[in-house]
């Protein structure tokens, strides 16, 4: 599924790690455009809003596929 058929939204979650501190947490959601069903969703990827809204864009812009978007978070975590 490329990602044109796909549309991406930024998630924003408030995040409660084991030491007990809270943090704003940054991913995002792939959902098909033709009916609005949800193909792919991580949540808490970056603490840094921009990074993540970045990483959609760079998502966007290469027309990645769904399938290679566990890749493109590994390298982007690394």
């Amino acid at each position: 599924m490329s990602e044109k058929s796909i549309k991406l939204m930024l998630n924003e979650r408030e995040v409660t790690n084991e030491d007990g501190c809270s943090y704003t947490g940054y991913g995002f959601t792939a959902y098909r455009k033709s009916d609005d069903a949800e193909v792919f969703r991580i949540d808490d990827l970056s603490v840094e809003r921009g990074e993540v809204e970045n990483l959609i864009t760079m998502i966007v812009d290469n027309d990645v596929s769904v399938t290679h978007f566990e890749e493109v978070i590994e390298d982007f975590c690394s």
